[in-house]
């Protein structure tokens, strides 16, 4: 199992990568969002172990923003001055690290819409 980026260690992150920690994730789900993420400038993602199908995470500079887990959720870090906005895409919300994250299906419609209000959003962690 490959360790968590030196970079992703600090407390931003430290409660949501604990949530995710014992998690795993089916690939399948992770295409559409890695396609959508792709896009974005200086965005890096982490698996550490796809052999064994664990969790994947997306992130800017030192800030988690996005993951993907189980069979069917991505999730994402939203302000919580966005999150009158960012419910109508929730089917799942989080708190972490003083932040709201929201969980929504991997296929959903407006799935680069929510990518990029998360994207853009990553300072504010």
């Amino acid at each position: 199992m490959k360790p968590i980026p030196l970079e992703l260690q600090n407390p931003k992150n430290a409660e949501v990568l604990f949530f995710l920690e014992p998690l795993s994730c089916h690939s399948d789900i992770v295409e559409p969002l890695r396609k959508v993420l792709n896009s974005f400038p200086n965005c890096k993602s982490f698996c550490p172990d796809e052999k064994k199908f664990k969790y994947c995470i997306w992130y800017l500079n030192d800030v988690v923003f996005a993951f993907a887990i189980g069979m069917q959720f991505i999730g994402f870090r939203i302000p919580l001055e966005e999150q009158e906005i960012a419910s109508k895409f929730s089917r799942k919300e989080y708190q972490f690290d003083d932040n709201l994250w929201i969980a929504t299906d991997y296929n959903h419609a407006e799935l680069d819409e929510i990518a990029e209000l998360a994207y853009r959003n990553v300072d504010k962690a």
